[in-house]
């Protein structure tokens, strides 16, 4: 479903085009937006579900509590953008640019971010149950007591990230980049880091069992 086929005034459909738009609550399900430029956007607790946002401007862009369950996000810019508490289980978001922007407790289980810059971005509380993470870049970027179980970070660069009390029970780590790293009381039961980077990492109080790899 595309633009043309929802009930929106075309002033506001001129507005999605030129960024700094408020569409806050707006009903965007399905919408067709992709390589819209809408930096700045305040889209809190918008409904973006299935929406196609591919090579989407969104930096600085305000999607608090949106909900974008099953989206396509694939080579957006979120950069800076602010996203606590968003729905973004599911969505596709592979080469996404998400540097510096704020994912405090946002949804983010199953979300494929494969090579997505990460960078310094905070994810605080984040869930990232089953999420694919592969060669994503994510150096320097806040995990304190994020969610990680079961996700896959193979090949990851994790240079100076904060996985403090994270939970990664089961999480692929292998070959991941983790130079730095902070993992003071990280459950790592059943995580495999085998051929990771522990260069300097910081392991104190870490959780680990017989199902440890890598260690």
């Amino acid at each position: 479903m595309g633009l043309e086929s929802l009930d929106m005034k075309e002033e506001d459909y001129q507005k999605l085009q030129t960024g700094k738009t408020d569409l806050q609550g707006a009903d965007l399900q399905g919408a067709n937006l992709s390589g819209m430029f809408l930096w700045e956007a305040d889209l809190q607790g918008a409904d973006l579900q299935g929406a196609n946002l591919t090579k989407t401007i969104l930096s600085s862009s305000d999607l608090r509590g949106a909900n974008l369950k099953n989206a396509d996000l694939q080579g957006a810019n979120m950069s800076g953008a602010m996203a606590g508490d968003a729905d973004l289980s599911g969505v596709n978001m592979s080469d996404t640019d998400l540097s510096g922007a704020n994912l405090v407790k946002t949804n983010l289980s199953r979300t494929t971010l494969k090579k997505a810059i990460l960078t310094d971005a905070t994810l605080q509380g984040a869930d990232l149950r089953n999420a694919i993470l592969t060669d994503a870049t994510l150096q320097g970027t806040n995990l304190i007591f994020a969610n990680l179980s079961n996700a896959n970070l193979q090949g990851a660069d994790l240079q100076c990230a904060r996985l403090v009390k994270a939970d990664l029970q089961g999480a692929n780590l292998s070959s991941s980049n983790m130079t730095g790293t902070t993992l003071w009381k990280a459950n790592l039961s059943g995580t495999n880091l085998s051929g990771a980077n522990l260069t300097n990492a910081n392991l104190r109080d870490t959780v680990y069992d017989k199902n440890t790899r890598g260690l």
